[in-house]
């Protein structure tokens, strides 16, 4: 047969959809292209799906002539053929000229138009050979109509309880109630039931970059895992309860990072992330996958951020699918003020009727003529200057690796390489390290440099290892008492990096001479009991500095004054407890234990892939793996956090002052306790150009 040859499409606007008409055999695929206006289409489906092996592609019958998709692309038309009626669909593999890079550009442009004004989108999970999805999917239409019961009665959801998995909440005028989820497998899974879960979350769709907009956009979205199908928005609520009620089961069933990665998929277009920036959804969507390393970018530009626009003042075509399940979603945020503005929002937008208007352009514009080098740095660029904020440079994380040399240019951060490190400097943060003054940029002839004005701060000179999460756990068998003098404590005050570096780095002797931070004696060697007063502004600062500066969590009940002391207790005197603590001061074990937990839950999460540094002025903080000895401490203007920097040239005289001219490569952000709210930039530290390469 005749290879299909594509043809220039007719107008700027013109768009192909796939002709699948009434009574089609699914076994001879055979279909045909209708071009339409994207502004006046016929009704049609748009498909979402995974590509899946390009190697691996099967031929079908369009036009009469022969193309070739792939089999996953094949498998997800089967399903739409022999029905009663012409059947419009939009896939972008068949409808779009993959090997035209022109019309690549201009049809990616108009992305966010096509699934929006699709009557439905579709998503294509895959075949289910193992029967999983009615189970999966029973289960979480089960709990969707129990959690919407609740909220109809004007229930407030307190807390679930992992063991019982009992959802403990009150009626509207304060009655305490509990309900049970007997029946459903996700609670109390046995090991068939949990093995269909993890399928269902290593399904490749739930890790794809494009597909964020794809459902985000949808005015109805559609999950097809074999023949089952379900709502995407109650896939996507159940995450939202499971992750903010039922955290600590996941953690204990694995699951936590399957569900986590879901929930950022439906929250990165929804109404219920007000206040998220396109830097927050370029964090969220760095663990999905792209073919192409610019669609890392690209699949994300039909997003209304792109254009540096709040999502306050972006009224969502899609607003009334997303209202139905505001009642419930809201009680299933983390932060107030996003609570707030949800409800805000949601009394405005009902008294609106949608309207397009013309939006700015986006930071970028999809050109796949770039090198994915360029595209990452032109995005860098423009989303400084638009937003006159270092921001984005938080997102710089180089492979943990210090004998590495650093890829050139350092300050631009790869969207395509994901090492599992939470970004410390994101809106949600307290941090403002340069005093939130705008960032200004001196132009530059070389388009690889960046010249931004800051505050060259200390020469690190000692560091940790690279820290991981597993590296905070105290484990001590439950059928002893384990006081400072077992050797499974001591183990703690060596291999344990909390414990370790409070001894071995002097903090614990320093401390007990009085000197308060930062004037610390690094020349001390500490060993022994550390017995610390809890006011003290060194313990203070140390306990802080773990944690990114947390002090109290809304969702997990996060204090850090009682979960650091449960922690340090656990550290130094193990399960005996701390002998300063009067008897009548002591809570219970299980309190005990729960905080501790927390603690080191909060840790594990910041620390990942980092290291815990010292400089010569003093100062202590959390910085990237990638540091080493000799890096600098600074503060950058229009930067929330501080960033560690390399000079260029290592071989210069150490003894002398750093020359104005000297250049720098961007290592990370960190932490410094001390330099979080603006002390640097109020203070008399010498502000100087510091150039990035």
């Amino acid at each position: 047969m005749e290879p299909y040859q594509y043809q220039q499409l007719p107008t700027q606007t013109s768009i192909r959809l796939i002709n699948l008409e009434p009574g089609s055999n699914p076994a001879t695929l055979a279909c045909s292209f209708e071009i339409v206006d994207v502004h006046s289409p016929p009704e049609y489906i748009a498909l979402s799906y995974v590509w899946g092996d390009e190697s691996s592609k099967v031929p079908i019958t369009c036009d009469g002539k022969s193309i070739s998709v792939t089999s996953n692309l094949r498998d997800a038309l089967q399903k739409f053929c022999g029905l009663e009626n012409k059947t419009r669909l939009w896939a972008d593999a068949l409808c779009i000229n993959q090997q035209d890079n022109l019309e690549k550009n201009k049809q990616v442009a108009m992305m966010a138009t096509i699934y929006s004004n699709a009557s439905k989108v579709f998503v294509w999970l895959g075949p289910d050979p193992y029967d999983d999805a009615p189970m999966i999917f029973a289960d979480i239409e089960a709990l969707i109509e129990g959690l919407a019961a609740f909220a109809i009665m004007g229930g407030k959801f307190k807390r679930f309880d992992a063991e019982t998995c009992d959802l403990y909440w009150e009626l509207a005028d304060g009655t305490p109630m509990v309900s049970g989820f007997p029946n459903i497998a996700l609670f109390k899974p046995d090991e068939e039931e949990k093995a269909r879960i993890e399928r269902f979350l290593r399904l490749a769709w739930f890790s794809r970059t494009w597909v964020l907009q794809e459902v985000g956009l949808a005015s109805e979205a559609f999950m097809l895992w074999g023949d089952t199908a379900q709502e995407w928005n109650s896939v996507g609520i159940t995450c939202m309860f499971l992750l903010h009620y039922c955290k600590p089961l996941l953690v204990r069933l694995g699951f936590t990072q399957g569900f986590e990665g879901i929930r950022n998929l439906y929250m990165a277009f929804s109404s219920f992330t007000p206040r998220a920036t396109f830097f927050h959804l370029l964090n969220n969507a760095r663990p999905f996958n792209a073919t192409n390393a610019r669609d890392k970018i690209f699949g994300l530009l039909s997003h209304p951020t792109s254009r540096t626009i709040s999502m306050t003042t972006w009224r969502p075509k899609n607003w009334e699918i997303y209202e139905r399940y505001r009642g419930l979603a809201t009680h299933f945020l983390s932060d107030t003020h996003d609570i707030w503005a949800v409800n805000e929002l949601a009394e405005r937008w009902s008294k609106e009727a949608y309207k397009d208007k013309e939006l700015p352009p986006p930071l970028v514009e999809a050109d796949y003529n770039k090198s994915v080098e360029d595209v990452y740095r032109d995005l860098a660029v423009s989303h400084i200057d638009r937003t006159t904020s270092l921001e984005i440079l938080t997102a710089v994380q180089h492979v943990p690796d210090s004998s590495m040399p650093l890829p050139i240019p350092s300050w631009v951060p790869r969207w395509d390489q994901y090492i599992g490190t939470p970004i410390l400097g994101l809106y949600t943060s307290d941090h403002f390290a340069s005093a939130n003054r705008d960032a200004i940029v001196t132009p530059s002839a070389n388009p690889n440099r960046l010249i931004i004005r800051g505050h060259i701060v200390s020469r690190i000179v000692s560091h940790s290892i690279l820290l991981e999460s597993s590296s905070f756990d105290l484990p001590l068998p439950s059928n002893e008492v384990h006081g400072p003098d077992s050797s499974l404590v001591h183990r703690f005050w060596d291999h344990n990096p909390f414990a370790a570096l409070w001894l071995s780095s002097g903090l614990a002797r320093v401390h007990k001479a009085g000197h308060p931070y930062p004037q610390l004696l690094g020349e001390f060697a500490g060993s022994g009991y550390a017995l610390v007063d809890l006011n003290s502004s060194l313990y203070e600062a140390y306990i802080k500095t773990w944690v990114n500066g947390k002090n109290m969590g809304e969702v997990d009940g996060f204090d850090l004054k009682a979960d650091a002391a449960a922690y340090w207790e656990r550290a130094f005197f193990g399960s005996e407890g701390d002998p300063a603590i009067q008897e009548e001061e002591r809570v219970p074990k299980s309190v005990n234990e729960a905080r501790w937990k927390r603690y080191r839950d909060s840790m594990a999460h910041v620390c990942n892939k980092r290291k815990f540094f010292f400089t010569k002025k003093e100062f202590f903080g959390i910085g990237p793996g990638a540091l080493k000895e000799g890096d600098w401490l600074a503060v950058l203007q229009g930067a929330d956090v501080p960033f560690v920097l390399r000079e260029v040239d290592e071989g210069r005289d150490q003894s002398q002052p750093l020359p104005p001219d000297l250049k720098f490569q961007l290592v990370g952000e960190c932490y410094a306790f001390g330099l979080m709210q603006g002390q640097a930039v109020r203070g008399r530290q010498l502000t100087r150009d510091i150039e990035l390469v």
